[in-house]
């Protein structure tokens, strides 16, 4: 029987909250993506995703996974996500690197971005990527478009304890290095 090698790519709180997922350990040399602070979650916080508009380039994380089944794995994705069925679709990316296919999930991200997972999936022998592909919000949260700066005027409005919340987020990416990131960490961090 030949087993499929199913990788998850990570670059936030997955990272340090891995629950419910079947996985091998974390690997520091994944593809590189634009990252950006530019999602207000369900709490309020601002947390990374993948933003081609906003992003700064980021080398990833990834994890083998211990299953074969690509659809426990999504599965698995999802219940740790908390994504709802109906957009489990579009908020799990999937690339078949085999064969060169990717869902609805990640055909939101521009060719160039897919192209650079491929290669990079290749090069590391596995079949498939799956990530969480959840969309920029904030605009449609707070009616006003994403910038570094109406994002610092978002972060200075929130009640201490989302902030709080914003705050612990992005210091434990320590990896990561976006514009939002380093202004953030002028005028909140280094205050």
């Amino acid at each position: 029987m030949n087993k499929n090698r199913i990788v998850i790519l990570g670059f936030g709180s997955l990272l340090w909250n891995s629950n419910g997922l079947n996985i091998s350990n974390w690997q520091k040399d994944g593809p590189i993506l634009p990252l950006e602070f530019s999602r207000i979650s369900k709490r309020g916080n601002l947390t990374l995703v993948i933003d081609p508009k906003n992003g700064s380039f980021n080398q990833v994380y990834w994890t083998l996974n211990k299953s074969n089944n690509l659809q426990d794995v999504m599965r698995e994705l999802q219940k740790r996500e908390k994504i709802k069925n109906k957009y489990l679709n579009k908020s799990i990316g999937i690339l078949d690197v085999k064969n060169h296919l990717y869902n609805e999930g990640a055909n939101k991200y521009p060719i160039i971005i897919l192209d650079g997972i491929f290669k990079w999936a290749r090069k590391k022998e596995i079949d498939f990527v799956i990530f969480s592909s959840l969309s920029v919000r904030f605009k449609d949260v707070i009616n006003v478009p994403y910038t570094i700066e109406n994002a610092v005027i978002y972060f200075n409005d929130l009640p201490i304890n989302i902030q709080s919340l914003t705050k612990n987020y992005i210091e434990k990416t320590t990896w990561i290095n976006t514009e939002f990131k380093r202004l953030f960490n002028i005028l909140v961090i280094n205050k």
